[in-house]
């Protein structure tokens, strides 16, 4: 081989191999009465294994390229999700997989995505698939989206409709991991823009833009957690509500954005009389 491939990280080993190992090995020990293989076992992460690369959030320059190509994309999906996941913090795989009935109006203002019911697929309940237990959740919807087709479109898909049905179907062929490859298909927009850095600057970005969003505007770093379904940081934040209060959901639908951002490529043109 020519050029050598990039080794894992010593986080992607220990996250992605050994500790599922660990699990596996303790489970099947303890159902089957004998002593794990790795009780007694201290791997080491190779030395040439490649240092982890922090991801960092895009700036405000970058989300004005990004969402100046986006906001002319045909696809819903393509042209939605950079704005989406920017303003609210959520997964590409949480919001690949949001149907009809998950957006809807809290009270006559205020919009939110819900991740707390199943999903509903060619008519049978199906267990929507979360990270973990704090991602079963709401999370706002920021009120800027009032003044773009968005919501305007959600009400036009029926219930168990997806939002963004290319990303499920290629041709008469079911997609097998929907959030796996609208994040590459997404990547690529960045690579075409060029705003992608590998590792650092890829779709996942616009979850600590997100967060970056929220820690400026003062949001209650609580409150920012369950916005964005972050696992809970100290005993103290398991009691209260586990979801959005309404007084949640309304501060963040008004989120002070970053000074620059020029969202116009996706807002309604208003008809002078």
């Amino acid at each position: 081989m020519a050029h050598r491939l990039d080794t894992l990280t010593g986080k992607a080993i220990d996250a992605n191999y050994l500790s599922p190992l660990r699990m596996f090995f303790r489970d099947m020990a303890a159902n089957h009465d004998f002593r794990s293989p790795m009780a007694d076992m201290s791997p080491r992460i190779p030395p040439n294994a490649r240092e982890s690369v922090e991801r960092v959030p895009f700036t405000v320059d970058e989300l004005n390229i990004w969402f100046k190509a986006a906001a002319k994309e045909k696809r819903p999906d393509l042209k939605w999700l950079p704005l989406l996941a920017t303003l609210t913090g959520a997964r590409v795989g949480e919001l690949i997989n949001l149907q009809g009935k998950d957006v809807y109006k809290v009270n006559d203002t205020l919009w939110v995505a819900d991740l707390t019911t199943d999903l509903v697929i060619e008519g049978e309940d199906t267990k929507r698939q979360i990270k973990n237990k704090g991602s079963r959740r709401l999370f706002a919807l920021h009120s800027i989206l009032e003044e773009t087709a968005f919501l305007d479109y959600c009400t036009k898909r029926k219930g168990e409709d997806w939002l963004f049905p290319a990303a499920h179907r290629h041709g008469k062929e079911a997609v097998k991991d929907p959030a796996s490859a609208a994040s590459k298909r997404l990547n690529a927009r960045l690579v075409a823009v060029g705003i992608h850095r590998p590792y650092e600057t890829t779709f996942h970005s616009s979850r600590h833009t997100a967060k970056d969003i929220m820690r400026v505007a003062k949001i209650d770093p609580r409150t920012a957690d369950r916005q964005t379904g972050h696992a809970m940081k100290t005993a103290g934040d398991a009691y209260g509500s586990k979801t959005l209060l309404i007084e949640e959901v309304e501060v963040l639908a008004a989120l002070a954005l970053p000074q620059g951002l020029d969202l116009s490529p996706y807002l309604i043109k208003k008809i002078l009389r």
